[in-house]
């Protein structure tokens, strides 16, 4: 029913407990307290304003909560190509030379042990989710909004060929631009982490970090997040 009759019903049930209130007499003194002659009178009264407030009200639709704002806008999708057998430590090395597959400048102590000693038994070719994060954010909302870790997360492997395809800090999907790129990977223990890589310019190479989900450090506005 539109907004104009069901100001028309309230109003109707606004002037029918008017025209019965009129025929209650008036409310005279008895004692110490008030009481009134006919009280008949104003239980229909109550009873018509119950009846039309009630029937006004199923033509009252319950405003639906706003929904949750979202964090991530995907920006697009990349493929990556299958990989075997992964060492990490063969192939993640500090070495900016011209000879090098991929410049990497600093691997950062968590990243170092945790997950250096990782070896991964390989992966099938994919598609990776480019996503940019839209607002300061810690990794709990961010992976909430992902969803499953075992649907979303990456490897190592994955990094490392996102890597080769910028590996003197070109343009590409990878950001380059000192934010971070951040891909949620499991290390040596199964443990998930925020596993961070970017171009540091004064360097002339990658810089690697891993950083605990539970973190109370957050992401900033701009970053890359990339899931499978």
């Amino acid at each position: 029913m539109p907004d104009k009759a069901l100001s028309q019903e309230i109003t109707t049930a606004k002037e029918q407990c008017l025209n019965l209130s009129r025929k209650v007499p008036h409310v005279h003194a008895v004692h110490n307290g008030l009481r009134v002659a006919d009280e008949t009178a104003i239980q229909e009264t109550a009873r018509i304003a119950y009846e039309a407030l009630t029937k006004a009200e199923a033509y009252l639709v319950p405003v639906a909560p706003a929904e949750p704002k979202k964090l991530l806008r995907l920006m697009t999708t990349v493929s990556v190509a299958a990989v075997e057998k992964f060492v990490t430590k063969e192939y993640f090395k500090v070495d900016t030379s011209e000879k090098a597959k991929v410049k990497i400048a600093l691997l950062l102590a968590d990243f170092s042990t945790h997950f250096l000693p990782k070896v991964e038994e390989g992966s099938l070719p994919g598609e990776l989710k480019v996503h940019r994060l839209l607002a300061w954010s810690l990794d709990d909302p961010i992976m909430a909004e992902l969803g499953d870790p075992r649907f979303f997360s990456t490897t190592l492997a994955d990094l490392w060929v996102m890597l080769e395809k910028q590996p003197s800090g070109e343009e590409g999907v990878l950001l380059t631009n000192g934010w971070t790129n951040n891909f949620y990977i499991h290390d040596q223990n199964e443990t998930l982490w925020g596993v961070n890589a970017f171009w540091y310019a004064g360097r002339g190479g990658w810089l690697i970090g891993a950083q605990s989900v539970g973190s109370l450090v957050g992401w900033y506005e701009g970053i890359q997040v990339l899931t499978c």
